[in-house]
């Protein structure tokens, strides 16, 4: 028993505490996204950039999402 009487398998507590389960794990994920979104990815983003087309693959990328992106926009037109 816990205190003041109430039980731990009493269908309230168990509901409570799956609520406060519920709330916990959603304020986790609060954090994680708010620590996402203050990072600065653009220096990754640009450093990428500066080594792909350092190393070539960039031209084919560049046509391959080209060629993707075409392939997508003959697809929405048909329907």
């Amino acid at each position: 028993k816990m205190d003041e009487g109430i039980e731990e398998n009493d269908p309230a507590m168990v509901h409570i505490q799956s609520e406060l389960h519920a709330e916990e794990e959603k304020r986790a994920q609060w954090a994680l996204e708010n620590a996402r979104r203050h990072h600065n990815y653009l220096p990754f983003c640009v450093e990428l950039l500066r080594s792909l087309a350092g190393s070539g693959k960039m031209d084919g990328l560049m046509t391959n999402a080209k060629t993707t992106a075409a392939e997508k926009r003959k697809r929405q037109q048909k329907s």
